[in-house]
């Protein structure tokens, strides 16, 4: 009896030895793995599949911050988004306010200053949306991840048509200035629309992700490998 019974307590021990020492392997082999991700291996997997994955790689390769996580990775999209929409907005004020006064124009360029000053508005709404979305993210929270992941989706959809708004307001018909106004809000505005776009692929992954199986980390926000 006393020899059965230390035949199973051996057992027993030589079981939890084996089953610890396979935890133990695999949790450092994970944590190995999260360790050796660079940020740039990082921002490759997660540009590929960008709508513009060139401008994605060029734009978050030269992000001067910690690119860790995939929720890190959403974060840098928008501060660049936020950074083109900025400057985009700044270029179309100083535009407006170089504009003409209304008396004694032609039709056409009456036109051109309405779209000018939507336009303005139409950007200044886009950097406030941008930014809101940006704060979302720096404090998302297990118990109202959905939630704030559908506000962000929604306000950088938002900034995307804000974009578009501001380029239906401008017809180019007449005049060589008219075209080169148009030219000049047509590229600042879409290269704002091509970065936010890749911006909003990057939340839109964060959240169908692993980010709700992250660990939340006591300042509010998910470590979210990938």
């Amino acid at each position: 009896m006393q020899t059965h019974f230390t035949l199973t307590l051996s057992t027993l021990l030589f079981y939890f030895l084996i089953t610890f020492t396979f935890s133990s392997t695999f949790f450092f082999s994970t944590s190995a793995t999260s360790a050796s991700n660079k940020p740039q291996d990082l921002i490759h997997s997660s540009c590929i599949h960008s709508r513009y994955p060139r401008l994605c790689l060029r734009t978050l390769s030269n992000y001067v911050g910690p690119i860790n996580t995939t929720l890190d990775v959403a974060q840098a999209a928008l501060r660049v988004s936020l950074a083109h929409a900025g400057r985009a907005s700044k270029y179309l004020k100083a535009l407006s306010a170089t504009a003409p006064d209304s008396s004694g124009q032609s039709p056409n360029d009456k036109r051109q200053r309405v779209a000018l000053k939507d336009c303005v508005e139409q950007m200044a709404d886009s950097v406030d949306e941008l930014r809101r979305s940006l704060e979302e993210l720096q404090h998302l929270r297990p118990e109202t991840f959905r939630w704030q992941m559908s506000n962000t989706q929604t306000w950088v959809s938002a900034a995307i048509t804000d974009g578009d708004t501001c380029l239906d307001g401008f017809v180019s018909d007449g005049g060589d200035n008219d075209g080169k106004v148009k030219r000049g809000v047509k590229r600042r505005v879409t290269d704002v629309a091509m970065v936010t776009s890749n911006a909003l692929y990057m939340i839109n992954r964060l959240g169908q992700g692993d980010a709700r199986k992250g660990k939340h980390r006591p300042g509010g926000s998910f470590d979210s490998k990938n």
